[in-house]
C-alpha cells in the first residue's frame, strides 16, 4: 500500500461487447428450449438446461458455408473436455465435403426448419419435373 500499482483492465479498455461472441442467430434456432448460451468456444454455442448422465448437453448450430462434418468435429472436441457423452448439432444448409468424415455417434444431428422445407420443396419440384 506505500506504493499502489495502477493495472488496466481489458475489460474496461475493450468494452464489454469485445467479449460477447454469442452467435445470435444460431440461437434464435433454440428460441423456446431452456439452454444456456456459451461465450467465447467455437465449438459450443449453448448448453441444454436438459443433462444427459448429469452433464449438460452441449449445442451447436452450423454456420453458414460450414460442412456439417467440420462443425460435428468442432463440437465434438470442445464436448469431450465438458466430458458430454450426448451432443446436439443443428444443420441449417446442404454443404458439399472434401472429405467423407463420418459424425461420431454421440452427435444427434437434428436439422433445422429452414433446411426441412427447402428439402421438401427440393423433393415436390423433382417430383413434378419427372411427371
Amino acid at each position: 500500500l506505500a506504493e499502489p500499482v495502477k493495472t488496466e483492465s481489458n475489460l474496461l479498455k475493450n468494452g464489454i461487447d469485445s467479449y460477447n461472441t454469442v452467435n445470435g442467430e444460431a440461437l434464435a434456432l433454440l428460441n423456446g428450449i431452456p439452454h444456456t448460451p456459451v461465450q467465447r468456444n467455437a465449438g459450443i454455442d449453448a448448453f441444454l438446461s436438459k443433462t444427459y448422465k448429469g452433464i449438460p448437453i452441449p449445442v451447436r448450430v452450423q454456420r453458414h458455408g460450414e460442412p456439417l462434418e467440420d462443425a460435428a468435429f468442432s463440437l465434438h472436441k470442445a464436448a469431450k473436455s465438458k466430458n458430454a457423452e450426448r451432443m446436439i448439432l443443428v444443420a441449417v444448409e446442404d454443404q458439399p465435403s472434401l472429405f467423407n468424415m463420418e459424425i461420431p455417434q454421440e452427435i444427434l444431428v437434428i436439422e433445422s426448419a429452414a433446411l426441412s422445407i427447402s428439402r421438401v420443396l427440393l423433393n415436390m419440384n423433382e417430383k413434378s419435373s419427372t411427371l
